[in-house]
C-alpha cells in the first residue's frame, strides 16, 4: 500500500471474482451497479456516490463490503464464532461460502418489541442469518472455533472483552476487519491484545472509499 495512492485498494478498482456470483449478496451488487453507473463521468464521481450512499448501504446490510477474496480468507478458519454480528449479513455470506458460523448480538434486529427503546438495535432492522442474543463475554463459551468481529463498535470495550474473555478461554485465532486504528473500532486496550498475538495474515481489502479497511488474522 503506497502513502502517495489515496485509493490504493477500494472497491472502484475490486476485479470481480466468478466465485463472487456463486452466493446471494446484495451489497456487492448494489455497491457494483453504483460504480458502474457512475463511473463514466469519471472513478472519483462512483467515489463520491458510493461515500454518500454509504450509511444506507451499512444499515441495510453490513458495515463492510464481503467479497471472494475476503470470504475465502476467513473460511480457512472455519468454524467461526462471530461477536456483535449486526444483521447477521456477513455470517450469511461466510455460511453460504461453506463456513460453520455462529452468530452473537447483544441486540439481534427484529428481536425486541418496538416500544422498548433500550433493547432495540437502532443499526440493523433485518436479520440474513441466525444472530443469536449474546454479549461479548458469550466468545468465552466457543474457544474452538475462530473469533470473527467486523466493525467492532468504536470507543467502546465490546471488542476488548470478546476477545480477552476468548483467549481466556483457549480460543487460538482472531479475525477482525475495519481500519486499524484505535479512533475507528474498539478501544486501546483492544488493540494492545491484539497485538500480543502472532500476525498470521494482515491485507489490505477493497472496502469502501476512504477507508483503507484491512482483514487482519492473528493467533496460532
Amino acid at each position: 500500500m503506497h502513502a502517495d495512492n489515496p485509493h490504493p485498494i477500494d472497491i472502484t478498482v475490486y476485479q470481480p471474482d466468478p466465485r463472487d456470483g456463486e452466493i446471494e449478496n446484495p451489497l456487492l451488487r448494489e455497491v457494483r451497479d453504483i460504480i458502474d453507473r457512475f463511473s463514466g463521468g469519471g472513478m472519483e464521481k462512483a467515489r463520491m456516490m458510493l461515500s454518500f450512499e454509504r450509511d444506507s448501504l451499512k444499515s441495510r446490510y453490513a458495515f463492510a463490503i464481503p467479497t471472494a477474496e475476503s470470504l475465502e480468507r476467513i473460511a480457512r478458519h472455519s468454524p467461526l464464532v462471530e461477536i456483535a454480528a449486526g444483521s447477521g449479513y456477513w455470517a450469511m455470506c461466510l455460511a453460504a461460502y461453506g463456513a460453520d458460523i455462529i452468530a452473537y448480538d447483544l441486540f439481534p434486529p427484529g428481536e425486541a418489541d418496538i416500544t422498548d427503546i433500550s433493547g432495540r438495535n437502532w443499526l440493523f432492522r433485518k436479520t440474513f442469518h441466525t444472530v443469536r442474543k449474546g454479549d461479548e463475554t458469550i466468545a468465552a463459551q466457543h474457544p474452538d472455533r475462530s473469533l470473527f468481529l467486523c466493525w467492532p463498535p468504536p470507543d467502546s470495550p465490546v471488542a476488548f472483552r470478546a476477545l480477552e474473555s476468548y483467549l481466556s478461554a483457549g480460543g487460538k485465532t482472531a479475525i477482525v476487519i475495519g481500519h486499524m486504528k484505535p479512533i475507528s473500532m474498539g478501544d486501546p486496550s483492544f488493540y494492545q491484545l491484539l497485538g500480543t498475538l502472532p500476525v498470521i495474515e494482515r491485507i489490505p481489502i477493497h472496502g469502501w472509499p476512504g477507508l483503507n479497511e484491512e482483514l487482519f488474522i492473528c493467533g496460532g
